[in-house]
């Protein structure tokens, strides 16, 4: 990473570049000089956890085009900041810690996972907050991820002033010389007598305990593991806030889609299916969804599952788009609007396809039985009614 850019992480009042790294940066810059106001849409979506933000072309006109590529972005943030009434503390507060949890202090804890992390990282930050991940807070390292891309994240959460929780997944997975560059990080902190205010939450599995022991537990920042009790409740809590359900029947052929086709033609959604199951990467899942045609109204999302091979590609997915409402990839950024009603349909088999996808378990399952479908009519007929937990309350269909 550029050592101006490293300057401008340590800046307190540069906050707001944290958020940017490696051609995020010189992209980001090119889209405000561009007055590229659609794509810069995205990126505050995202910085902000989702907020309308507008009068970007009072913001445009406030700053200086000519300063440094670090003072473009930062002032040009602020600005928009100021002219919509909105700070870090507005877009954080709904990830606070909550205050009656008086044993979470500011620090680095870790956390143990089996098979896969992104459901337990719902549970826990629902446990810690009430609420869902926020995306600019939870980073899945892979084999690819840059030294750039990390230092973002890590001064992101050394940087701020609010008690909130981040997450870390895959550290075992960066190379060598990634992995110490952030331990040198952390101890220089910790010798400037740094003061964290967030909770950084690592998560772990027994094949990367070892390696963890060895390079957190010695940091002054860890605090210990984590462990959340009365799970079961927690889920019930998960499902009656999300606008999501499962469809799922106990046969093939069963008329799932066209059930969902017919209902969007009487109420008026724009239905739009999204198959998935040969897709094997974040990057061209999000290339697909940008193509799609989501209107200013009502639109119907119709996630349809086939078996697949890439589980941890669709762990991932639902992680994202469910809970966190962003996918992002490089310096694309795909945002799922909340006027948007989410079904999830899964392939029929003789396993337990929730099972094998586990974070899909935290969404309501509406199983549809042959008792429930009268086969004298054709399919506008089907006397089926289908429980919704979301704005629309009830999503139903009677003879």
């Amino acid at each position: 990473m550029e050592k101006e850019t490293i300057e401008a992480y340590e800046n307190y009042d540069y906050y707001n570049l944290t958020f940017f790294y490696g051609q995020k940066i010189f992209k980001f810059v090119n889209l405000i000089k561009k007055k590229n106001f659609e794509e810069i849409e995205l990126y505050m979506r995202y910085l902000t956890n989702g907020f309308f933000i507008e009068k970007y072309n009072e913001a445009f006109n406030q700053i200086n085009i000519n300063n440094n590529k670090y003072e473009i972005i930062n002032s040009f943030i602020n600005a928009l900041f100021i002219l919509n009434d909105i700070n870090y503390e507005i877009i954080f507060k709904d990830n606070f810690i909550k205050e009656n949890l008086i044993n979470f202090e500011p620090g680095i804890y870790s956390k143990k996972y089996n098979k896969f992390f992104e459901k337990e990282i719902v549970l826990l930050n629902y446990y810690l907050t009430n609420n869902f991940p926020f995306n600019s807070c939870v980073l899945f390292c892979k084999n690819n991820t840059s030294l750039e891309e990390i230092q973002s994240f890590f001064y992101r959460f050394l940087k701020c002033k609010f008690k909130i929780p981040f997450f870390i997944s895959g550290f075992s997975k960066l190379k060598n010389n990634i992995k110490k560059e952030i331990i040198s990080l952390l101890n220089k902190k910790i010798k400037e007598n740094f003061k964290l205010n967030s909770i950084l939450i690592i998560m772990i599995n027994e094949e990367n305990e070892n390696e963890f022991k060895y390079y957190f537990e010695k940091i002054n920042y860890f605090q210990r593991e984590i462990k959340i009790e009365n799970i079961e409740e927690l889920i019930y809590k998960i499902k009656q806030m999300l606008n999501v359900q499962i469809f799922d029947s106990n046969c093939c052929g069963f008329g799932k889609t066209n059930l969902l086709k017919n209902y969007s033609l009487k109420n008026n959604f724009n239905l739009i299916t999204f198959p998935f199951g040969y897709t094997d990467s974040i990057k061209k899942i999000l290339e697909d969804l940008k193509t799609l045609n989501f209107n200013e109204k009502k639109n119907l999302f119709h996630l349809n599952i086939y078996d697949t091979k890439y589980i941890n590609v669709l762990q991932e997915f639902i992680f994202y788009l469910i809970f966190t409402k962003f996918l992002i990839s490089e310096e694309n950024i795909f945002f799922m609007k909340v006027n948007v009603l989410i079904i999830i349909e899964i392939p029929f088999g003789f396993f337990n396809f929730v099972k094998k996808c586990d974070i899909l378990s935290l969404i309501t399952l509406r199983k549809i039985n042959l008792i429930d479908i009268d086969l004298k009519n054709d399919n506008s007929d089907l006397r089926f009614k289908l429980q919704l937990i979301d704005s629309y309350n009830y999503l139903y269909q009677n003879n």
